[in-house]
């Protein structure tokens, strides 16, 4: 009989031994989810299980070790997206795969996402059945609650002028970065061509309704109501207009970076991070990112420019 195993790229790299395309192996398996079956008499169906040897299955899901013959080693690497409204947090591309055979892979070996190994089991091997977790189970039901706000809250008043104030920048600004976007416009990245400031903003789906917005070097917390909104309107006009600034200061514990949001009138908002220095007798240990935005100083950052190739 045979079984797909799925080898986590991590598990492999932390802790896995050698394998290879002939051998016997033994890997401690739970079941995936299972698929809709579209297997056919020419290409049967493969039930699919995941490895695991950190101790982070549920004890509440089936898993032990497995036997089989290995017959078949795919190295597959997925591209990386990053989520609308907040910056640097990435994930999987499962429509950008990329995937090759391997004869070999050795102990502890560095390499992609995870490998795909065919493996031939005995008739008649214990195979464990999948089950969710009760935390999963939880975790589905809380997750699919957020959906549903998300939902509600994409057509109320808030969640309209979101949505429009999003067609808005792509429609005007869309030539001068580069826009990730939710269809509902709730949460939205802007990463300018040139040297402007970055814009992201994301609506909540917890309980308590509010709007994160993160502007040049700044964090900002909106009401999720007329006001948040239009406040978040002038942002995006501050933004694209070259009216964001940064103001450094550098204190005994570290060093505090003032975002400003210009109005005609003066500063429309501001927000403060501190970033943490380090410092023992005459060493001084400081982030790469915090030095460049020390050394850069107090600075202005340029308006978006549009033409630029997206």
């Amino acid at each position: 009989m045979l079984i797909e195993a799925v080898v986590p790229g991590w598990e492999h790299e932390c802790c896995g031994e050698a394998f290879a395309v002939g051998a016997t192996v033994a890997f401690r398996l739970h079941a995936a989810r299972p698929e809709p079956e579209t297997a056919t008499e020419a290409v049967p169906h493969v039930p699919v299980f995941i490895e695991e040897h950190h101790g982070q299955t549920p004890e509440d899901v089936p898993q032990w070790e497995v036997p089989g013959r290995v017959v078949t080693i795919e190295a597959v690497r997925y591209g990386r997206r990053e989520r609308p409204g907040q910056p640097r947090v990435h994930e999987w591309d499962e429509g950008e795969r990329d995937a090759h055979p391997l004869d070999t892979v050795a102990a502890r070996a560095q390499g992609p996402d995870e490998y795909r190994v065919t493996l031939e089991t005995d008739d008649g091997t214990a195979l464990p059945e999948y089950r969710r977790s009760v935390e999963a189970v939880t975790q589905e039901r809380l997750r699919l609650e957020a959906v549903h706000r998300a939902e509600r809250r994409a057509g109320d008043p808030v969640g309209v002028r979101l949505a429009a104030l999003a067609d808005h920048l792509d429609q005007h600004w869309g030539d001068a970065g580069v826009i990730g976007r939710s269809s509902t416009g709730a949460n939205l990245s802007f990463t300018p061509h040139a040297a402007g400031a970055h814009l992201s903003w994301s609506r909540s789906d917890a309980p308590a309704d509010s709007i994160g917005v993160e502007l040049g070097g700044g964090l900002f917390g909106l009401g999720a109501d007329d006001d948040g909104v239009r406040m978040l309107e002038a942002f995006v006009e501050a933004a694209a207009t070259g009216r964001v600034q940064e103001r450094v200061r550098e204190t005994p514990d570290g060093v505090e970076f003032t975002t400003e949001v210009l109005g005609g009138d003066g500063v429309l908002d501001s927000a403060t991070r501190t970033a943490d220095i380090v410092r023992s007798g005459s060493f001084t240990a400081i982030a790469g990112p915090v030095r460049e935005r020390l050394e850069r100083g107090d600075h202005r950052w340029a308006p978006w420019r549009v033409g630029e190739p997206r």
